[in-house]
């Protein structure tokens, strides 16, 4: 039978939801010293429909009506468009709060790909299938960015539709002596709800150590002195030339 439904899941919900929800988490996550939650100027983080992520690094990830077994994906570009630092890049998850009869928390698997390769499969609120990886307290390391360098990531979640099961509207009946007596129809339609929220944070550490390479022509200090000494040849030249010149036409005056 047909089974109607509305399905909402809101992974980073905005900001305003975030400051006047109560069951906001405070982050268990230790950044490094001297790091704080978001990401510096020309540092940049956007999805294929053209999202950014903002200074504070909170990213949302937002799909609703979402139908059972089906793949909803994001692709995410990292990239480094500063010429004069290097970065690692991180994210971490923190949980906000769960409501409706369906427990998409659960029963959401999140696959999280960086460049193709498998780095992290677990509910949408960053437990990891195997138990070993909590977002929450372990951020994920997106890679070492120097200036230029670029990333993918790429987030697919897909819930198995549990919760659906057994909460349709098949009417009911009874038996009599004279046969079966509907009580009422029913229409084989249910709705339902669920609603999982939390919020992704990226955040970049500076590699205080890199030292960016010297390119171009004029990038080297090599350069610069062949330069000068090409520069002070011709002019030495010029002069000798200059002076050449008035001897001759001393001695014609002559």
């Amino acid at each position: 039978m047909k089974r109607a439904f509305r399905i909402s899941m809101a992974c980073i919900i905005t900001a305003a939801l975030l400051l006047c929800n109560p069951l906001s988490a405070v982050a268990e996550v230790t950044l490094p010293d001297g790091t704080v939650a978001g990401l510096p100027e020309e540092l940049t983080v956007m999805d294929d429909e053209g999202n950014s992520v903002p200074e504070s690094g909170e990213y949302y990830f937002c799909v609703d009506d979402m139908q059972p077994n089906t793949d909803y994906t994001k692709n995410i570009e990292i990239l480094n468009l500063r010429e004069d630092k290097a970065y690692n890049i991180y994210f971490y998850a923190e949980p906000v709060s769960k409501t409706g009869e369906i427990d998409l928390e659960e029963n959401t698997i999140a696959t999280i790909t960086l460049n193709g390769e498998t780095v992290f499969v677990g509910s949408v609120s960053g437990i990891s299938s195997d138990g070993e990886t909590d977002l929450s307290k372990e951020p994920i390391n997106l890679g070492y960015y120097e200036p230029n360098d670029s990333g993918t990531l790429s987030v697919t979640v897909n819930w198995d539709g549990t919760g659906l099961d057994g909460v349709a509207d098949n009417g009911s009946k009874k038996i009599t002596a004279d046969g079966v007596e509907i009580i009422s129809e029913g229409n084989g339609t249910v709705s339902v709800y669920g609603q999982v929220e939390f919020r992704w944070i990226f955040y970049a550490e500076v590699d205080e150590s890199y030292t960016p390479p010297n390119t171009g022509f004029f990038g080297s200090t090599l350069m610069y002195v062949v330069v000068i000494v090409i520069l002070a040849i011709l002019i030495a030249f010029m002069l000798i030339a200059i002076w050449i010149k008035k001897r001759k036409n001393k001695r014609s005056e002559v």
